[in-house]
């Protein structure tokens, strides 16, 4: 009899446990797979694994239990020639076994893993290493823990989901009773502080007496659950006559409709759980919204804790959609009374669905509360707390159609909520798909069971009823697919021609921008300081040296002089720098005109500015282009002042002058530094081209998903280049509007996204004479000041020069 009995437990209890392991290993191969820019440090992928005996223990109480007692088994077993106290050991020592293998197995599984070089928990060392330190004695002992406590709700509750929803406060309690012993320790820790830190030997203590006092109240709560049921009739022989002739009741005086009944019938049959999860999340609720205040939000804590009840109620509600009709096949009475599919969905959805508008009443009473301490802008909004909750509630009442077994349902629900309300927010984030999509993932699961309810009603679970599910579970997973598929297709890129003859044309250069001559930056030498911060006169010296514009100068011709060098890589900064510097020396040349030492500084300073210009030039790196564009227009603007060729002589005039009016030479400089920066990217490893740049021209912008940039990046580099160059060739002769359109082609947004917004072209430099200071920003796109006004202007000041149309 025990060995009989020992199988069917066994057989009773392995859906439960094939669900676990599937459930901790998708929960694993999702952490793994996750995108390499989400934070890996609060995702280890070890914790599903070791949640799978943890979940395991959630559950065998109530599907070793009662089940049976739904059944209605139970009673059936209690009166077989066998005694209580071996029945309750028999079910016991089946979960016991289960238990203990799921343990051998994840460490087994854990070991072999980080054997093959994969830290499943790379934020902690040796010491708090869960599988590596004595705190997996703490795991295991609290695992059964849970187990013990889920048999103690089993035997006390009938329904299965009333012993799960008061699992939840049983579990927490020893956590609770170790922060209380903490807090009587020192009173100034918090949960948020991270200053609270339980030792393993209080973790130990608590989880053991814990363990002990729920031993022995489950063996009590199982003894009373098997004891004979008492009589419950009435002492008076009179009662039933009373009862049938009392003139107080009438029940025929008011007649429910049939949607009423049905609501009330579907009340009353889950009414236990519905009060619980209602009166708990009540009670989390009231204490956020006394607590909102003075909580530091940031630290996570108890407003942690209150979304995941909240979250947890939220599913449990979807799932008691259609797991209170699973029982005793309750639904066929009403598919045989020829009640609609849609009604009975509508009337099954109605009381859950406004739980969530109810916590969503919540949600916004906290938010009031939270407005005096907390910025405005912090705030989630209303609407996406609603869509937050009913896309929880969606999937978990979808998941619960499809698995009729309660405790798989209940145990399930909320994790495959969580694992799609994940994908929905990588699909938004990373991918960035249309929201038509996202209305798509949210909408789902409310038409795949509303399609599929006749059939669940009748109990017809063939192929249709699963092709139906699959079929709408497979469109929506491949919408977000087919979207970034799209986006692929219609991505811009560079023709196969023009790439191999830009090869060709960069092969020829034979030089790297990587080795393209010297930084501006870099080119005053910092001495190395042996003890620390340097001192007061150390700073002056190197603030001197720094101010010393002829040793700039000399430095800068020196290294230019050089065969090897070939052009001068510069930055914005640098630039501001020196025009600024040019701007203060002609203000001091204007308040002392006849002083020799202003009037040569001025010199320097032009000079050094005409060297930026002239050795940036000439360098094949865009930045560079970019940066020698704005020195110039700062030198034309220097040019163009009445006093300035008298004050730095004719001949120093024609040699600057011939710089800014030569522009066959600028865009020649502009085409080899875009085919030069180009080719560098070009034969860059295919491993590491996703994080390579056009001469560090990467944008980076809100709209720009991690998932669309990698399959993207490659060919909107390569068009980038190629737009630029056919500014090159056709921008002397485009009108203003076509200079602008052929200018927002250089990186072009998706559909879901404005262009303009993202790159906004600056303000064309018409006349450099209008403004004393001129920056450009680091992240624009290069080419926004190619042919502006100011090359005209430039080439006016060479009457020589042709100017151009």
């Amino acid at each position: 009899m025990n060995i009989i009995l020992l199988r069917k437990e066994f057989r009773q209890l392995a859906p439960l446990v094939t669900a676990v392991l599937l459930l901790g290993l998708l929960g694993f191969a999702l952490i793994e797979m996750r995108p390499a820019g989400w934070y890996g440090q609060l995702m280890s992928s070890g914790y599903p694994l070791l949640a799978i005996p943890a979940l395991y223990a959630v559950g065998a109480g109530a599907m070793s239990v009662s089940q049976e007692k739904e059944t209605r088994t139970l009673g059936w077993l209690s009166s077989l020639p066998l005694a209580n106290k071996r029945l309750i050991t028999t079910k016991f020592s089946a979960a016991v076994v289960f238990w203990a293998g799921l343990w051998l197995v994840t460490l087994l599984g854990c070991y072999a893993i980080e054997s093959l070089g994969t830290r499943l928990f790379p934020i902690h060392d040796r010491a708090t290493n869960p599988i590596h330190s004595m705190w997996l004695v703490y795991w295991i002992l609290n695992s059964f823990y849970l187990l013990v406590i889920g048999f103690l709700t089993a035997w006390r509750f009938r329904s299965s989901m009333t012993a799960l929803v008061m699992f939840i406060p049983l579990a927490i309690a020893p956590a609770i009773l170790r922060f209380a012993i903490a807090y009587v320790q020192n009173p100034f820790l918090s949960y948020n502080s991270s200053l609270y830190d339980a030792t393993l030997g209080q973790c130990l203590i608590v989880v053991g007496c814990s363990l002990a006092f729920s031993i022995w109240l489950m063996n009590r709560f199982a003894r009373q659950s098997l004891a004979p049921e008492e009589t419950r009739l009435s002492a008076n022989p009179y009662a039933s006559v009373e009862l049938a002739t009392d003139t107080t009741i009438q029940t025929s005086q008011s007649v429910l409709r049939p949607s009423s009944a049905m609501l009330w019938q579907f009340f009353h049959q889950n009414k236990s759980v519905y009060l619980s999860l209602f009166g708990a999340s009540l009670v989390v609720g009231v204490i956020s919204l006394g607590l909102a205040p003075t909580i530091d939000h940031r630290n996570g804590g108890w407003e942690a804790f209150a979304v995941f009840s909240l979250f947890l109620a939220t599913a449990w509600m979807g799932v008691l959609v259609f797991q209170g009709d699973n029982l005793q096949e309750r639904i066929r009475f009403l598919s045989e009374q020829g009640i609609g599919p849609s009604k009975v969905w509508i009337t099954r959805q109605l009381l859950p669905f406004g739980f969530v508008c109810c916590a969503c009443l919540f949600y916004l009473l906290v938010l009031t509360r939270y407005i005096h301490s907390m910025d405005v802008d912090e705030h989630v909004p209303l609407w996406l707390a609603f869509w937050f909750l009913a896309f929880a509630y969606g999937y978990a009442q979808w998941f619960a159609q499809l698995v009729r077994n309660p405790v798989l349902s209940a145990i399930g629900g909320p994790i495959i909520a969580g694992i799609a309300l994940t994908v929905v927010v990588f699909v938004r984030v990373d991918i960035s798909t249309r929201f038509v999509c996202m209305a798509a993932f949210s909408v789902a699961p409310f038409l795949a069971t509303f399609l599929m309810m006749g059939r669940w009603m009748d109990r017809r679970f063939g192929w249709q009823f699963w092709c139906t599910h699959a079929a709408i579970l497979g469109l929506v997973i491949m919408l977000p697919i087919a979207d970034l598929a799209w986006y692929v297709w219609n991505s811009p890129r560079m023709p196969k021609d023009v790439k191999v003859a830009f090869r060709e044309e960069g092969r020829r250069m034979g030089e790297s921008p990587r080795t393209d001559g010297i930084f501006l930056g870099t080119m005053i030498s910092e001495e190395p300081y042996e003890f620390g911060e340097p001192t007061i006169e150390q700073r002056i010296a190197r603030a001197e040296k720094r101010a010393d514009v002829q040793h700039q100068i000399n430095q800068l011709r020196q290294e230019m002089a050089s065969p090897n060098v070939q052009g001068l890589r510069i930055g914005g900064y640098e630039v501001q720098n020196a025009v600024g510097n040019l701007v203060l020396a002609r203000h001091r040349l204007e308040r002392n005109a006849d002083d020799p030492l202003a009037r040569k500084d001025y010199q320097r300073r032009v000079e050094f500015l005409y060297l930026i210009a002239d050795s940036a030039r000439r360098s094949i790196h865009l930045r560079s282009q970019e940066a020698a564009d704005y020195a110039e227009i700062a030198l034309i603007a220097e040019l163009q002042r009445p006093d300035t060729q008298a004050r730095i002589g004719d001949d120093t005039w024609d040699r600057y002058v011939a710089l800014v009016s030569d522009r066959e030479a600028r865009n020649e400089s502009r085409r080899r530094a875009v085919v030069a920066c180009w080719y560098q990217f070009d034969q860059t490893d295919d491993d590491d081209k996703h994080y390579g740049s056009l001469a560090n021209f990467h944008p980076n912008t809100s709209w720009r998903s991690g998932t669309k940039h990698l399959l993207t990046h490659n060919a909107r580099i390569d068009h980038l280049a190629w737009v630029l160059l056919r500014y090159l060739e056709q921008g002397q002769e485009l009108s203003a509007s076509e200079k602008v359109d052929l200018l927002r082609q250089r990186w072009p947004a998706d559909s879901n996204h404005n262009n303009q917004a993202a790159f906004l072209l600056p303000k064309w430099i018409e006349d450099p004479a209008q403004s004393d200071w001129y920056s450009f920003n680091t992240a624009q796109l290069p080419g926004d000041q190619w042919f502006a006004g100011w090359e005209q202007v430039g080439a006016k000041l060479n009457p020589s020069t042709e100017t151009f149309q």
